[in-house]
């Protein structure tokens, strides 16, 4: 995961980075779960996530907009 995606967790401060990186692949494994369960295909690419359903698709580009995606279509 770069960069980028990690700073966007939610993850509490004063942990190590092993710690962190733990929670954030927690998160955001429970994120894909909940979008897959609510129908949509995630796939992560180069430029972010890619959330696909019948037949259209959104790239979010960080994690806060997969997030920001899957609360707006009430899977999270």
């Amino acid at each position: 995961m770069s960069a980028a995606h990690k700073s966007e967790c939610p993850a509490a401060t004063g942990q190590s980075a092993n710690q962190k990186e733990n929670n954030f692949n927690q998160i955001l494994a429970v994120t894909q779960a909940k979008l897959e369960l609510a129908g949509f295909g995630v796939h992560h690419v180069d430029g972010g996530w890619l959330v696909c359903r019948w037949g259209m698709s959104k790239l979010c580009a960080d994690f806060a907009e997969l997030r920001a995606f899957g609360k707006k279509v009430g899977a999270i």
